[in-house]
């Protein structure tokens, strides 16, 4: 018999049900010394600048409407974060003005996926780990992306000359806000010229700041918890103890069984790479004649590193591989400890 069995079911239970959880970040890293400006000024100061845009107004008022908080955070080491549960959106206080008006943009956005797209409860669902990882990085290139939008929005309508402009540490941004500029001043910014001016170059930095393997730790975490869940279920049914295997094999069971149909999971990730901040706009990758299942997946492995793109596909298959044995013997320990489980 399994010692403390008890105790491993709860562990397991906890871990499992309470699934690990991303949050949003700017992975842009600070020194982590106290930067004593976290005054009330100096948020009311970045509102009034922001609002200077209609788009501004916009982002702004989608925050207010769903109670979101903005302040300033100088013991963060990175230059901003968005906190699902607490509706936070936190600035490093060392940003520049115009950095200050980027990262905002960029943290509203991830709250718009929140609260739009409902990216936290995707994250929570019972996904294959390629498609849990897809949508991790489809959530940093997309806000990414759509800070640079932003900028060339606001470039646009103040009439701005990019060379009165200090983009400091959003240099990256700034180039493709030109470029999106020039496209949105020619004959209009279409799906298309998005994807290709800001959402791929986006998704292919992703690996500068850490976010590909920060990425794949987390979803490493989602399938041990899984693995662990079926291991322990297989333990306990060797020891003999059928009861304790169809408790944990049942609680498999009930998780996997919540698992989302793979069009809804294709349909999710295509709601990614838009820049409308209305609900059902058209984004770069919704049309599937121009961006195909594979290239949809290929886009998010994708980094300047070609060695880098190739061992994070061979790990996302190593770990879909393991969710799938382990969802088999999840099964199976079910079906043959039924009749032992209280329903």
């Amino acid at each position: 018999m399994l010692k403390n069995l008890s105790q491993i079911f709860a562990v397991a239970a906890i871990g499992f049900l309470g699934g690990p959880k991303a949050e949003a970040q700017t992975n842009i890293r600070f020194p982590s010394e106290h930067v004593d400006i976290l005054d009330t000024n100096g948020v009311s100061a970045l509102r009034a600048d922001f609002s200077r845009t209609q788009l501004g107004r916009d982002l702004l008022d989608l925050a207010d409407q769903h109670g979101a908080t903005i302040g300033f955070d100088s013991l963060m080491n990175r230059a901003g974060e968005y906190d699902p549960t607490e509706k936070k959106i936190s600035l490093h206080p060392s940003l520049s003005a115009e950095e200050r008006l980027v990262f905002l943009s960029h943290e509203i956005w991830h709250l718009r996926q929140d609260v739009v797209q409902h990216s936290v409860a995707w994250q929570e669902a019972p996904l294959m780990p390629s498609r849990l990882f897809a949508l991790l990085q489809y959530q940093e290139g997309d806000a990414f992306a759509f800070s640079s939008y932003f900028w060339a929005d606001r470039m646009k309508e103040l009439e701005q000359n990019p060379e009165s402009v200090l983009p400091g540490r959003a240099i990256a941004e700034f180039f493709f806000a030109n470029n999106l500029r020039y496209e949105m001043e020619t004959d209009g910014l279409s799906a298309a010229e998005y994807r290709f001016a800001a959402l791929e170059p986006n998704l292919m930095r992703l690996s500068e700041f850490g976010y590909i393997n920060a990425h794949l730790k987390h979803t490493e975490k989602y399938v041990m918890t899984i693995r662990n869940l079926a291991d322990t279920a297989e333990a306990c049914l060797a020891a003999g103890d059928t009861l304790a295997a169809g408790k944990f094999a049942k609680l498999g069971k009930h998780f996997f069984s919540q698992a989302p149909d793979e069009m809804d999971v294709e349909h999710m990730l295509r709601g990614y790479g838009g820049f409308n901040i209305a609900p059902g706009g058209e984004t770069a990758l919704q049309s599937r004649a121009t961006v195909s299942m594979q290239k949809l997946e290929d886009y998010t492995v994708q980094s300047s590193d070609p060695l880098m793109t190739q061992v994070t596909r061979n790990v996302l298959e190593s770990f879909d591989e393991v969710y799938k044995k382990s969802r088999s013997k999840i099964e199976h320990i079910s079906s043959a400890t039924a009749r032992y489980v209280p329903r």
